[in-house]
């Protein structure tokens, strides 16, 4: 149990998991602005495409689960982040960005988005 007296909805004895969780504001132009969270960086490669790099904080290895979304800076600023590839030896993972009009479209969020992620990747 946790301290607060609610029991978990799930634990783990599984020692090599390890979980990667932050954010990144996205500026003009999609620029990468200031992140929150530890053990990765993000680099913007081109208009609407993102790569996370994964710093190898706790051995990571081998990218096992990747999830990302868009917070909008806006209700009518709505958009998709598509995580692309996950190269487990180089511990990447590849994201495009996009309007909900034109999904499969790259587009870079508008600025005072917010780049959500959170990566289940293990050590061996």
């Amino acid at each position: 149990m946790l301290k607060s007296g609610i029991a978990p909805l799930a634990t783990f004895s599984d020692h090599s998991l390890v979980f990667v969780a932050g954010k990144v504001a996205i500026g003009a132009t999609g620029a990468v602005g200031t992140k929150t969270g530890k053990g990765f960086t993000v680099t913007r490669t081109g208009a609407g495409l993102y790569t996370i790099t994964l710093d190898g904080t706790g051995g990571c290895a081998n990218i096992l689960h990747a999830d990302l979304v868009i917070v909008p800076a806006s209700a009518a600023a709505t958009q998709l982040a598509t995580v692309l590839t996950h190269g487990a030896s180089t511990r990447t993972i590849t994201v495009q960005t996009s309007a909900e009009a034109t999904p499969n479209t790259a587009a870079d969020p508008p600025s005072g988005s917010i780049l959500s992620l959170f990566v289940v990747a293990s050590t061996q």
